[in-house]
């Protein structure tokens, strides 16, 4: 009861604290590929880091995960123990932890059965670690910097001339804490600058019988273990005997060898006492196992695997694998979790291989069971997503189109799409499902162009919205929706370099009506973080931009926003206007994250807009590369905010922004009729079944592919009317239904 109560005073603390703020963690129910998916809205993951932390202090441990990319915690709850797949995401945990960069260890250091925090350095320019000591204060938990003292209150060691160093780790790396001499306090082996050989620190506490909970660390050794990495080969140079370092032809390599990215685990899998270790590298896919022949006090690595964990199935993560040791199910044995450490050009789907522990104590066996454990459960487009709501088939609720930047592909190539998830849940209660992976094929355009960012205004006066896209190299692409007034959208063909506009690179566009001519204009964020404005001087039915940022009119610095900090080059402006019952204002996303909301958006396009204080959305921490899309979702008068990230994923957030008019034409709701669409998935043909007493017939049926081209459309008065789809391609289709009573929309799925 004692845990329960805590629990719940945190919760309601922190939701009490978030209210203030103004945003609240939303979900809503998500399906893809058929399937209800179990956490769309935790915001993908790329490079992610595992430990285990007690979050809601039931006295079992459930998964932290920090992802490098965005550098943002991720709290799943363990629900039900035994069972690999019984987590709930948590976001509201993730508030109370302290900023982190880089990388995170937790570890109990103290050892009162609470993990700590062992972090990357906070010091800009030094390398280092960082220790956070975590303890369960009145309004939930709370971490307190250990102090290490001066120069930078990180790990330090003291060298033979009486000065003091910190105790080296890089950004890149990934180091082991770890009770490696076996004497009860946790020491560290990381990787020397040099990046060839290991250094171990054990720590002092036992030794010199200090304060139970002291850190305080000495350099034992400069080769643990005797082997030496070359960085040339997936494998190491081991040393033919216990206690000796690594030598070739009597050259001491330690006084030369120079590689620079490592990550470390170590564990006893064998159970003889002794810490073995699994590297990897920056130079390579795989593991590689490290036994240790030698005694806790005296490492020696004397046998190598290069498959680990299994030869069946051994890690092919490109670039630089990095290994976790967990109990994934709560089963009372720690499993192997893998993920790609390196941010660039790495893998961004298949990011977290689950290698589930079995065979005996000593002599354990490795199975892997999935490569995509937690992130196949999220909307993740893989790197990058750039959201934006419209009404795509005209049901009157809101869908979502995301842009990616690509998806990790083995050859280099890029894979940029557009991906489209329906609304098929009501007017308060949305839900969504992914029918569309490829939406008007923009993946043709990807050896020229990726990292599509989509907008939507009706720029040629015919009351539906047309769609533009920004893209990498800073152009812009335009398509012509054709649907008419209340219609299902119906794209014509993609039309490239759109009015000449180039911004340079990353171009995030926007429309809106400006300066209240009844023309919509242009907002353009891009790489630089500034926003260009493009004034509409053309007519209602004919839009003109002059791509000129010097001609009359435009500006490259709209309202003075730049999301670059200060001493960067880059930005990643992603702007949105938005009406609010307190005006427009002006909300875009940002490299480092933030999500910066400004006022007098009309008023100040030509000056500086200023910055909306205590609005909540700027506490929010979504990761790098925001993009925000805002509207009101479940029809309560508040705006719902979605967020992209540089992870692939989507984060959903209620506000307490109350919405005004939408500055996009959204189609009035109407009434939902209930309709059967039977078999589905279908053939032949389906029926369609129409509810008894139906008010005004004629229906009204149309079939639309997944690039809203319009299949199938009849006009019929029976209850039940089949609708052939012999001929038509395997693939999803949404079929929509119009009465006088209301609409329906349904999605149907053909295999042939």
């Amino acid at each position: 009861m004692k845990c329960l109560l805590s629990t719940l005073f945190f919760v309601l603390s922190w939701f009490g604290a978030s209210y203030a703020q103004s945003t609240t963690p939303w979900s809503a129910p998500v399906y893809q590929q058929g399937e209800l998916i179990k956490f769309p809205f935790a915001g993908g993951l790329n490079n992610p880091q595992v430990s285990t932390f007690d979050f809601n202090q039931d006295g079992v441990q459930d998964l932290f995960i920090f992802d490098r990319t965005g550098e943002v915690i991720l709290p799943f709850v363990k629900t039900e123990e035994g069972i690999s797949t019984a987590y709930e995401y948590q976001p509201e945990y993730a508030q109370a932890f302290p900023q982190l960069k880089n990388w995170v260890l937790l570890r109990d250091y103290n050892r009162d059965g609470i993990n700590d925090i062992f972090a990357y350095s906070d010091i800009p320019g030094i390398d280092g670690i960082a220790v956070y000591t975590s303890r369960a204060g009145n309004a939930g938990w709370e971490f307190d910097r250990y102090d290490f003292g001066p120069p930078f209150n990180l790990m330090q060691y003291p060298t033979n001339n009486g000065n003091t160093l910190q105790v080296y780790v890089s950004r890149i790396d990934y180091p082991a804490i770890d009770d490696i001499d076996g004497d009860g306090d946790l020491d560290v082996v990381t990787f020397d600058p040099g990046g060839s050989f290991v250094d171990f620190f054990p720590n002092q506490e036992v030794e010199q019988n200090l304060a139970p909970g002291t850190l305080q660390f000495e350099l034992d050794n400069n080769c643990w273990g005797g082997f030496y990495e070359s960085g040339i080969s997936s494998e190491v140079t081991l040393a033919e005997n216990q206690g000796d370092c690594v030598r070739i032809d009597g050259f001491d390599l330690a006084a030369t060898g120079r590689h620079a990215g490592s990550t470390l685990l170590t564990f006893d899998p064998d159970q003889d006492g002794d810490k073995d270790l699994v590297l990897g590298d920056i130079s390579f896919e795989n593991l590689n196992f490290l036994q240790n022949g030698g005694s806790p006090t005296t490492a020696w690595m004397n046998a190598q695997d290069v498959q680990f964990p299994s030869a069946e199935n051994p890690v092919e993560i490109p670039v630089f694998p990095v290994a976790f040791h967990v109990d994934v199910a709560q089963d009372g044995r720690k499993d192997i979790l893998v993920a790609p450490n390196e941010r660039q050009n790495s893998e961004d789907k298949a990011v977290l291989w689950y290698y589930e522990t079995g065979g005996s104590v000593g002599d354990p066996e490795w199975t892997l069971r999935n490569k995509q454990f937690l992130v196949e459960d999220m909307i993740d487009l893989g790197t990058g997503a750039q959201p934006v709501f419209l009404d795509y088939n005209a049901d009157g609720l809101l869908d979502l189109l995301m842009g990616n930047i690509s998806r990790y592909q083995a050859d280099g190539s890029v894979d940029s799409r557009l991906f489209l998830y329906l609304n098929t849940g009501t007017s308060t209660e949305p839900a969504f499902e992914l029918v569309e992976e490829d939406f008007l094929s923009m993946s043709q355009f990807n050896q020229s162009s990726y990292a599509y960012a989509p907008a939507l205004g009706d720029l040629d006066g015919d009351g539906d919205d047309d769609l533009l896209l920004g893209e990498n190299f800073g152009t812009l692409f335009f398509a012509e929706n054709k649907g008419g007034a209340g219609n299902p959208m119906q794209f014509e063909a993609v039309q490239t370099e759109y009015m000449g506009i180039d911004v340079g690179l990353a171009s995030t566009p926007a429309l809106v009506d400006l300066d209240e001519d009844g023309r919509l204009d242009l907002l353009v964020g891009e790489r630089t973080g500034n926003i260009n404005y493009f004034r509409n001087t053309g007519t209602v039915q004919s839009p003109q931009f002059n791509p000129n940022t010097s001609a009359a009119g435009n500006t490259t610095a709209a309202g003075n926003v730049n999301t670059r900090l200060s001493g960067f080059i880059t930005g990643y402006s992603a702007p949105q206007v938005i009406n609010t019952e307190d005006g427009l204002r002006l909300l875009t996303g940002s490299e480092r994250g933030d999500l910066l909301l400004y006022d007098n958006v009309r008023k100040e396009l030509f000056g500086t807009m200023p910055a909306v204080e205590d609005s909540g959305i700027e506490h929010i921490k979504a990761g790098a590369r925001t993009r925000p899309a805002i509207a009101d979702l479940d029809g309560n008068g508040y705006l719902d905010l979605v967020i992209g990230n540089q992870r692939g994923g989507l984060q959903l957030y209620r506000t307490e922004l109350r919405s005004g008019m939408t500055t996009s034409t959204r189609t009035s709701r109407q009434s939902e009729i209930d309709v059967a669409v039977y078999p589905n998935p279908a053939s032949e043909q389906v029926f369609v079944r129409l509810p008894e007493n139906t008010g005004q017939y004629p229906v009204h049926l149309t079939l639309l592919n997944g690039q809203g081209q319009v299949m199938r459309e009849m006009i019929t008065e029976q209850e039940i009317t089949p609708l052939s789809v012999r001929a038509l391609p395997a693939g999803m289709y949404v079929l929509q239904i119009k009465t006088g009573d209301g609409v329906a929309v349904r999605t149907l799925m053909v295999g042939h």
